[in-house]
């Protein structure tokens, strides 16, 4: 949109032609007009005082028309509003001033504040119908911001605002479809372009290159001439007088780098008179929309790029592809979200067009409209980047991404398995297992929240227990204080009952699974839950809560897509609840079936702090309802059921009835105080 005012020190009164507004197609925002102007240093000088302003001619009033609308700012004094501020120029100390908000939309809520300190001085909201009005006195060295707002919490629609002094000018951009009334007078400069012609200037700010930007002046008394000149040169750029009858029209291609003025000047020296001036900017035709397939990816000439588009329910996915010839540290933001959009890192190591388990490498989801983030370490190869609709949303986003050369990551995250004692009955393969558990995480967990590299380490021993006890128990040992604040683990112990080795043998998948169950409660599934800085448990009706990353994970498997509370294994408060997740890999008791990783257990591990990839989940639904108690009341309900409790945690607590403990508590009964 295009606003501006004349730097002079008459009052100036602006008369809009609402009946002839036309319409705007874009939001540009105006960073300020100038009188005398000697160059870009004036220009720059007026734009860091004036972020946007309004147009006015000479006269003892001020009106301006606007739009409260979804895209203002909210209202700092009234939270749930929105609102429009002007700046109130050309008043003296001692004048009283008398300020109209008047609407037919909504109920006006008139505020004059304080510029400096943001206090209100005075304001109304009942003055006749569901119009404001205010009076007061100027006082000596204060600058007046008159705010245009609502009674009612995100009400919008149009409105007319009038002072009886000085100038009103937006104190920030104005949004909506307008057009502006001004004047020539004899009081305004001279336009050094055509000698003995007054003007009023208007920098046209924000414009996108290779965008058409349409200016017409309509003047009813005068010979209108438009000029478009380059602020930089103070060269002409484009100019018309002779568009249809007095007045003119001009269409211009923005350039890059450039910033535009738009001179409402005369053709005749020394006319005078009132004129509208509308401006119409075209959106600039979209870049080659990315494609919605890793076959039709938008190819990138670098790792480094960046985009503006949209994703939507009919264009879902957006795919960009692009090669790193060595190896590093990748990152790419996803931001400016009108909608929910994901980002996520992909290689297709197969080469087979589809993502498959395990191809993507980076995706550590946001809800709502907050910017996403993610990071990898990268080796040479081919890669994408892909931003994806969160359920069917729309979403404007941007994209931008970064690339750092380097042969290693000083943020890289590992695990580092050592084997005690008691392991002597277990093949080579069923070691293999134990060490490929570690390796799960270590792809769900991209980088350290710590300021270096981290080496978690677990010790692994064995216990004979008795083949109808339990399969193994984990936790963490060590905690410390990472680059956030949050207690993480750095070191944890684990226990296999080696009764069951004859079966972990013959199928050392069967016990790389159970392991990775068991390294999960040493990342703090379980057993950071509700200690440490963390309050996840509610005890009294055994639920983790809604408002977290997995209160998020769990709506959507409900398909909801609303934050819920998830319910937990009732008096242990360790894992998921068996007779709703079932199959789930940190639920209490283990399946015939294999056992799935799915969100919402990563979601868990971000809720407690770690960097997380999304991209390491299975797939994963809720199953119907489980006819396996939860209760853990007693052993023979464990031992009676097809397979062994999975983890021995719960057992433990179970038979020492301390099945109030919370989750904390689980891992120091078992590994005594965690350090």
């Amino acid at each position: 949109m295009l606003n501006g005012f004349k730097f002079s020190n008459e009052r100036q009164f602006l008369s809009a032609d609402f009946a002839n507004f036309a319409p705007l197609e874009f939001d540009s925002k105006i960073a300020g007009i100038w009188s005398g102007f000697r160059g870009l240093g004036d220009l720059l000088q007026q734009r860091s005082l004036f972020k946007s302003s309004a147009i006015a001619a000479a006269s003892t009033v001020s009106e301006v028309g606007g739009t409260i609308d979804t895209t203002d700012l909210k209202n700092p004094i009234r939270g749930g509003s929105l609102r429009d501020d002007y700046l109130l120029t050309g008043i003296s100390a001692g004048e009283q001033v008398e300020v109209k908000l008047n609407s037919t939309e909504f109920d006006a809520y008139l505020q004059v504040v304080n510029a400096s300190t943001g206090a209100v001085v005075t304001f109304n909201d009942d003055f006749e119908g569901l119009n404001s009005q205010v009076t007061f006195t100027a006082a000596q060295g204060i600058d007046y911001i008159v705010r245009s707002t609502t009674y009612e919490p995100d009400a919008t629609g149009n409105y007319t605002l009038r002072s009886n002094l000085g100038v009103l000018k937006p104190a920030s951009p104005i949004s909506g479809n307008q057009s502006f009334s001004g004047a020539i007078a004899n009081s305004d400069p001279s336009n050094p372009i055509r000698e003995g012609s007054f003007y009023d200037g208007y920098v046209l700010g924000d414009l996108v290159a290779g965008q058409q930007v349409q200016v017409n002046l309509d003047v009813p008394s005068f010979n209108a001439y438009l000029q478009v000149v380059n602020a930089g040169t103070g060269a002409v750029v484009a100019e018309n007088n002779d568009f249809s009858g007095t007045n003119s029209q001009l269409t211009f291609t923005v350039a890059e780098g450039i910033d535009y003025i738009l001179q409402a000047t005369t053709f005749e020296k020394g006319a005078t008179g009132g004129y509208t001036l509308t401006t119409k900017i075209a959106s600039i035709p979209d870049p080659l929309d990315p494609g919605n397939t890793l076959g039709t990816a938008k190819d990138q000439t670098s790792a480094v790029f960046s985009n503006n588009q949209q994703v939507n329910a009919s264009d879902r996915d957006d795919f960009y592809s692009f090669n790193v010839a060595q190896s590093g540290i990748f990152t790419a933001n996803l931001s400016a979200l009108s909608g929910d959009a994901d980002v996520r890192l992909i290689q297709d190591s197969n080469n087979n067009g589809i993502i498959d388990q395990g191809e993507v490498l980076g995706w550590q989801w946001e809800r709502g409209t907050s910017n996403e983030s993610i990071r990898r370490f990268l080796s040479s190869g081919n890669y994408f980047l892909q931003v994806m609709s969160y359920n069917n949303q729309t979403a404007n986003y941007s994209v931008a991404t970064t690339f750092t050369a380097a042969t290693s990551d000083p943020l890289s995250f590992s695990i580092k398995v050592n084997f005690g004692q008691g392991l002597g009955s277990l093949s080579t393969e069923a070691l293999n297992a134990i060490t490929e558990a570690a390796k799960v995480w270590e792809k769900i967990i991209p980088y350290s929240t710590f300021s270096d590299s981290q080496i978690l380490t677990i010790d692994v021993t064995g216990d004979t227990f008795g083949e109808d006890e339990f399969l193994a128990f984990a936790g963490p040992k060590a905690l410390a204080f990472d680059a956030f604040g949050n207690q993480m683990t750095i070191s944890g112990a684990s226990t296999i009952n080696t009764s069951l080795a004859n079966t972990y043998n013959n199928n050392p998948s069967f016990l790389q699974e159970t392991m990775v169950h068991e390294f999960g409660h040493v990342l703090g599934i379980g057993t950071l839950w509700s200690d440490y800085g963390r309050d996840f448990i509610n005890v009294s009706d055994a639920t983790y809560s809604a408002n977290t990353y997995a209160g998020w994970a769990y709506g959507e498997l409900k398909g909801t897509f609303l934050q819920t509370a998830v319910p937990v294994q009732k008096g242990v408060f360790g894992h998921w609840d068996e007779n709703v997740f079932d199959n789930e890999l940190m639920s209490p008791i283990a399946e015939k079936s294999s056992e799935l990783l799915s969100q919402l257990t990563i979601a868990s591990l971000k809720d407690i702090g770690w960097n997380v990839n999304y991209g390491g989940a299975e797939s994963y639904t809720l199953p119907g309802f489980n006819t396996l108690s939860n209760s853990l009341n007693a052993n023979a309900s464990l031992i009676n059921s097809s397979f062994p409790l999975r983890c021995g945690c719960a057992a433990h607590l179970a038979s020492s009835s301390l099945a109030t403990l919370g989750a904390s508590s689980l891992a120091e009964h078992i590994f005594g105080k965690v350090a």
